[in-house]
């Protein structure tokens, strides 16, 4: 019985090590099982950008933004920690007249990642 017991606890072990972990992957945004309202950009200034949009079901947001594709930085939903419909996220520190990259980040419920297509914007002068 000794020796039963030692192999099952070897086989558990082994079979515990064998396992890898998988990253989520980013999914693209046309597969949100929800509705998303194309994000517009308002009060555009030389310095700052307010990008707003809508989902039909409760989403955590962000936003990657960059002078190019690799974007480089990230804003949060000004209600940050919560849930929303109604997204707001306001990018700070920007140069005028200068062309941003951004991408949306939503999260759902079961925290899967939804990525967006590129968009831009101009500052202004």
């Amino acid at each position: 019985m000794k020796r039963f017991t030692w192999f099952i606890l070897i086989v558990l072990v082994l079979s515990g090590c064998n396992r890898t972990t998988q990253q989520a992957v980013p999914l693209p945004l046309v597969d949100f099982e929800g509705d998303v309202q194309d994000p517009f950009v308002n009060n555009i200034t030389g310095e700052t950008a307010l990008i707003e949009l809508s989902t039909s079901i409760p989403t955590n947001c962000k936003v990657n933004y960059g002078t190019d594709q690799q974007y480089g930085a990230s804003a949060t939903n000004m209600m940050s920690g919560s849930r929303s419909l109604n997204h707001a996220i306001a990018i700070k520190g920007l140069h005028p007249e200068t062309t941003y990259h951004y991408r949306l980040n939503l999260t759902d419920e079961q925290g899967r990642l939804y990525l967006s297509d590129d968009y831009t914007f101009t500052t202004q002068p």
